[in-house]
């Protein structure tokens, strides 16, 4: 019985070194795990710039739990300002933009040989002289007679160019004088004259067709009459009488902006009246100064 517990004593001695090197084992692996599990893979960047602060080269270097590295290289191509791009822009259909009104071009036609022209004169003109007489009125004094003061005159003409310098043509003229009034304590006298005329006219241009004004003298001779009416206190009377007429004078055309003619002329027109009446102008001469603008057209 002394012998038995001696023997449990060693077993049991031995059976415990031998728990105690298994839980330092144990308790080595442990720590080497809670270790190995708290280590942690380091990674270090090293980075290389220019001048301007753009990068050139990256440098990655990674380490594992287990210490080994790993190295990565990236190299950076310099970049330049790209250039500042203006958003797109849909272009808009342009609206319709009217055209221009473009004025007509004015037709230059020459007035040369086989040209027609037709136009129409307005003027103010004035008796140079006066009939040859006197009025007799009782209780007062002679009077001297009077064709009128300022003259309205007014025509038509038609000419036809033989060449580039002579056109021949025909004209219708008339002037009317207002009356001269003569005043006294007894009587009122009024005093007017209508003289027409009809003429064969031409035209001798002294300048080249080709010029923008033309100037010409104007001669005609044909026939005109005279109508001449005395007024006394409203009781009328009156004589008339024809003869011979002339026209002589200088003037000038050009083109208008839509191709018509329009001129100016000066002109000198007299005429010798006489009447076959007892009541009739007798050997009366009648002699107008007159300035005359005209518009027309030709064909």
């Amino acid at each position: 019985m002394y012998n038995l517990p001696h023997v449990f004593a060693i077993k049991f001695t031995q059976r415990d070194e031998n728990m105690k090197k298994t839980l330092q084992v144990f308790c080595i692996l442990l720590l080497v795990v809670f270790v190995f599990a708290k280590l942690e893979a380091a990674t270090k960047t090293v980075i290389e710039k220019d001048a301007q602060g753009n990068e050139l080269k990256k440098t990655i270097i990674e380490t594992d739990k287990l210490g080994n590295e790993t190295t990565t290289i990236i190299n950076q191509q310099p970049t330049t300002p790209s250039a500042v791009q203006a958003p797109a822009v849909t272009p808009q259909p342009a609206a319709p933009v009217a055209s221009p009104v473009v004025p007509k071009p004015v037709v230059k036609k020459e007035l040369k040989k086989g040209s027609n022209i037709l136009y129409g004169r307005l003027g103010l003109a004035m008796p140079l002289n006066s009939p040859d007489g006197k009025i007799y009125l009782p209780s007062s004094e002679p009077l001297d007679m009077s064709w009128g003061t300022l003259t309205i005159e007014l025509g038509a003409t038609y000419l036809h160019f033989l060449s580039d310098y002579i056109a021949v043509g025909g004209e219708f003229g008339l002037d009317l004088m207002l009356p001269k009034t003569d005043s006294n304590s007894y009587f009122d006298v009024n005093q007017s004259t209508v003289f027409a005329n009809f003429l064969l006219l031409t035209h001798i241009y002294l300048n080249n067709p080709k010029e923008e004004a033309r100037f010409y003298i104007p001669i005609g001779i044909g026939f005109g009459s005279a109508s001449y009416t005395l007024t006394v206190n409203n009781e009328s009377v009156s004589a008339s009488g024809s003869g011979g007429c002339y026209v002589i004078g200088i003037g000038t055309n050009w083109r208008t902006q839509t191709g018509n003619l329009t001129g100016a002329e000066i002109r000198y027109t007299a005429s010798g009246i006489d009447g076959n009446e007892p009541d009739s102008l007798k050997d009366q001469n009648i002699s107008i100064l007159s300035l005359n603008m005209y518009y027309g057209f030709d064909f």
